[in-house]
């Protein structure tokens, strides 16, 4: 966040102009306050295929190497099912993916998960699509899904 202004919130000036609309203070403040929460991401769902031999997008999850050089991708997955061989299975972890310029491909590292190995895995497109495959689960299927929010640098 360097080169960014200190956040204060303009309590001494009106929340609204003359005209009826926010104030230049107050419009200055919520720019800067966008452009500091925005790198936290926005917390996004995908429903997950049991038994995904050949691996498939994670729809909404890709990165564009014009915009993106690097993100951090915080997950949590729930494989849950129910009746005859019922498991629930649970993972939390990181990706991490990097933009590699003189190869022009996307690396991407899956951190330690906890607190179990869900039975899924990731990879990355060179186009920077995010796909995965995973494991049989047996019983019936209850939840299926991942949970996820995206941190990323320009570079």
């Amino acid at each position: 966040m360097a080169n960014l202004p200190l956040l204060q919130v303009p309590y001494r000036d009106k929340p609204a102009g003359s005209d009826g609309l926010l104030s230049i203070p107050w419009q200055q403040f919520f720019t800067l306050l966008k452009r500091v929460v925005d790198p936290l991401g926005v917390e996004k769902t995908f429903e997950l295929a049991n038994n995904q031999a050949a691996a498939v997008d994670i729809e909404g999850l890709a990165f564009n190497s014009d915009t993106t050089k690097q993100s951090l991708i915080e997950y949590f997955v729930q494989r849950i099912t129910t009746g005859v061989g019922a498991v629930e299975l649970t993972e939390s972890g990181v990706l991490h993916s990097v933009w590699q310029v003189t190869s022009a491909t996307w690396s991407i590292s899956q951190g330690d998960f906890y607190p179990e190995d869900a039975g899924i895995t990731f990879t990355i497109t060179a186009a920077g699509k995010v796909k995965y495959t995973t494991t049989n689960v047996t019983g019936t299927p209850s939840i299926s899904k991942i949970s996820y929010r995206v941190r990323s640098m320009a570079g």
